[in-house]
Order: C-alpha cells, then sequence, then structure tokens
C-alpha cells in the first residue's frame, strides 16, 4: 500500500490540518512512546486513505486497548483456542525419538536387498533378503549417505542385530507412545509448532540428532514474533481498520458498476445502498461479504432454493418426490451464507432464509444485513473493524474471544476484496479506526 504514496509533502500538510479527527481516549495514552506511535499511525494511514478519496472524506477514530503490545501477544498466544498460521506450513517438523514405536513388521524396497553387518556400504554383506521380505526396526541411525539419505536402519533377524540402509525400506511406519510436542528444529529447545496424540499413526520424514522429521500438518502454532507483526498495526493494510459501520456514501449506480457480471447480485446496487443506510454498515463490507458468500452471486443458495412445510408443519427443502406433500412452497434466497454451516450449507441456509422471509434477492440482502451487523459489528465486543474482528478490543479483560478465526493473518487476508471495491468507488467516505497500544 505504502509503495503507492506518490503525492508530494505538501499535500501531506495540508491532510494533517483539515482532515477531521475523532479522539476516543487518547488521554489515555501517557507516554511519550505511545504518543510517537499514535502520531506515526495516523500520519500513515491519512497517506493511505488520501489515494482512495479526498482528504474531506477521511475520519479518523481511536481505539485504546489498555494494554501494551507485548501484554496484547501473550494474551493472544494463550488463547483457550490457540493460534494458528500457515507461515510455516512447508517447514520440516521434528518429534523426539523417545516418542515412537515402530510398527512391525516393515516393507522392504526393490528386488534384493543387502543386509550388512554394519552401517556402512563398505560392511560386509552378511544377507540378501528378496524385497517381498518382512524387517523388524530395532532402531535407527546415521551413518553412510546414499541417494540423499545417511539413514540406516538397525533390524532384528536370528537373534542379532543387522543393518539396511533407509532407501531399501518401504516408509517405515511408528505409532505415537505417549502425547509429544513437535519441534521446529531437530532439538528439543525450538519453537513448538503443536502436539500429536498417544496413538497417533505417521510415517518417518527423515532422522535427525536422534529427532524423526514426520509430516506434519499444515496449521501450525505461530512464533510470538509472528503474532506480534499481525498485531502491529503499520505492519497491515489499512483495510483491516476501516469502520464497518460506517457507510461509504457512494451511490447505488457506482454499486451497481461493481457487482455487473456477479450473477443474481447484478443491478442489486440500491438493496446494498439501503442495507447500508438502514443498518448502519459499511455497504463495501456488505458487498465484499456477499461476493465470498455466494461465490460470486452463483451459488444455490443465493439464486433460490423452493423450501416447503410438510404435514407436521416442519421446512424441507423441495425435491421432485415430496413436492405434493409439501404446503406453502416458496423460493428463498441467502446472500450472506447466514444459517450455511460447513455440515449443512444449502438446507440449513435455505431454511434459515424461509424462517427470516427472505422470498426475493433484495429481501436477502436488505433484511440479512440486519443479522450480519448484530452479529459481525453490533455485537458486546464492538468488532467494527476486521482488525477488531481478529483482535477483540476487549482482550484486556480476559476476552480474547470472540474472534472469527484462529489465523493470525485472517484480518489481512480478508482485505482483499475490500481493498478492490474500494478502488472503484469515487470519492467514498473513510472511517479509519487507530488501534492504540501502551
Amino acid at each position: 500500500m505504502r509503495n503507492k504514496l506518490y503525492f508530494h509533502i505538501f499535500i501531506f500538510a495540508i491532510l494533517i490540518f483539515t482532515i477531521p479527527i475523532i479522539v476516543h481516549a487518547e488521554d489515555e495514552c501517557i507516554s511519550d512512546e505511545c504518543h510517537e506511535q499514535l502520531n506515526e499511525i495516523r500520519e500513515s494511514f491519512i497517506n493511505d486513505a488520501a489515494i482512495l478519496t479526498t482528504e474531506s472524506n477521511i475520519e479518523l477514530t481511536e481505539t485504546y486497548y489498555s494494554l501494551s503490545l507485548d501484554e496484547a501477544v501473550n494474551i493472544q498466544a494463550s488463547a483457550n483456542a490457540p493460534p494458528i498460521t500457515s507461515l510455516y506450513a512447508n517447514k520440516p517438523a521434528f518429534i523426539d525419538r523417545t516418542s515412537i514405536r515402530f510398527i512391525q513388521p516393515t516393507n522392504l524396497y526393490g528386488t534384493i536387498i543387502d543386509v550388512k553387518k554394519e552401517a556402512s556400504f563398505s560392511s560386509e554383506t552378511v544377507f540378501k533378503f528378496f524385497g517381498i521380505s518382512k524387517i523388524f526396526i530395532k532402531n535407527f541411525l546415521i551413518s553412510d549417505s546414499y541417494k540423499n539419505s545417511d539413514v540406516w536402519y538397525e533390524i532384528g533377524y536370528k537373534g542379532k542385530s543387522y543393518y539396511i540402509h533407509a532407501s531399501d525400506v518401504l516408509f517405515p511406519q511408528f505409532q505415537i507412545i505417549h502425547n509429544t510436542n513437535v519441534f521446529e528444529q531437530p532439538n528439543n529447545e525450538s519453537h513448538i509448532f503443536g502436539s500429536i496424540e498417544d496413538g497417533k499413526i505417521l510415517s518417518a520424514k527423515n532422522f535427525k540428532n536422534n529427532m524423526v522429521e514426520i509430516y506434519y500438518q499444515y496449521w501450525r502454532i505461530p512464533k510470538k514474533d509472528d503474532i506480534k507483526k499481525y498485531l502491529y498495526p503499520l505492519n497491515n493494510n489499512i483495510f483491516q481498520f476501516v469502520r464497518l459501520d460506517k457507510p461509504t456514501g457512494v451511490s447505488a449506480e457506482q454499486v451497481n458498476n461493481i457487482i455487473e457480471g456477479k450473477g443474481i447480485l447484478d443491478g442489486t446496487g440500491d438493496a446494498f445502498i439501503e442495507a447500508a443506510n438502514e443498518h448502519n454498515v459499511n455497504d463495501a463490507y456488505l458487498i465484499a461479504h456477499s461476493i465470498l458468500e455466494t461465490g460470486g452471486g452463483t451459488s444455490p443458495l443465493a439464486n433460490g432454493i423452493e423450501v416447503g412445510k410438510n404435514a407436521l408443519g416442519e421446512l424441507e427443502l423441495v425435491t421432485e418426490s415430496n413436492r405434493p406433500e409439501l404446503s406453502e412452497i416458496k423460493t428463498t434466497y441467502n446472500m450472506y451464507g447466514i444459517g450455511a454451516v460447513d455440515s449443512c450449507p444449502e438446507e440449513c441456509g435455505a431454511i434459515r432464509a424461509y424462517e427470516a422471509g427472505w422470498f426475493k434477492p433484495e429481501d436477502a440482502i436488505v433484511n440479512g444485513a440486519k443479522f450480519v451487523s448484530e452479529q459481525y459489528i453490533y455485537n458486546e465486543f464492538s468488532q467494527n473493524t476486521l482488525y477488531k474482528m481478529k483482535w477483540n478490543p476487549s482482550m484486556k479483560d480476559g476476552n480474547e474471544w470472540k474472534q472469527y478465526a484462529t489465523d493470525i493473518g485472517w484480518a489481512e487476508k480478508q482485505t482483499e476484496t475490500i481493498e478492490k471495491i474500494y478502488y472503484q468507488l469515487d470519492n467514498p467516505m473513510m472511517t479509519i479506526d487507530v488501534p492504540v497500544f501502551e
């Protein structure tokens, strides 16, 4: 964002003195460091906003968090639902050797396998096994390297120990014998990515320093520095901080230009403007929310699903077979995915729309926005920015929730669609909330 700042210094000077700034609890920001941080964030946000709209349409507000950035990091790191990240998805992951037991027997890989007296290619070959043979692994050790692996397996055979190179063993599996941590490096002092419960069966990827490298999950526990990076305002896109409880003030015509070609949403600009004004919700946010939930206006839930009542008065989706038995059949529309849980997307979403009376696309847009505003913005935690949806402003009271995702990068990832929408608007209103830490 800041790479796009090409205006002159004198323009910035004008903005500083002309933009209305509403201060919330600035008197609580008493340290010099706090004031310096606050001014830096203000200036940065003003600069970014000035690319998109005129200075008279920019307003700053502030939310004071009553704790330091490091204290906020500690609260988030110890949240009841641990934070996660995809930053380390492709990084190695290790567990301690003492936490595993090899599953026996293990298959060999190849046609004829050399069994060595010692863990070395120069050692005497004492047996040759056929590839269909089964082996019993006792341990692993590091020795001669071959085919990018220096791992050898100690096997038990006829009461003695012998050795086979890892390239001759087909994906040995092991079982976790007690709950164990997963580490970033092949040592027990490194960062912990997560844990694995007793009984889990895994495959070994490699072995290092008496540690087992494993195939581990995509989402992992972040480091505190990672959390701090996403918590600190200047590291993030300005659209995390745009107030979602403030309409942009643009025309329905501008909105229609944005949603043109978006399936069922095409031409519904008046409904989005009405929804924004009636429920005090940022229309750019409502559009972004609906585009995401409806697959760009193409989902069945958005395009109308028939629902009727059975003999017991219960709501059901209409099918060819049950249509004759149902009454009060109506086509329902749901533009924000309300009630459409992962395990029951279309049925639950359509029934929720029937109960709410959303029988026209415009009804779903305008009246559905009431639910969005109450649950997402005007809730008990006043989460009126994407930043606050992720990092609850009430965290100082131990309320790390309600958060809308455990991914520490969630708020940043949500900005893309809203940012694109704002760049298509002509001089929209922008109210920006500045997070202030002690």
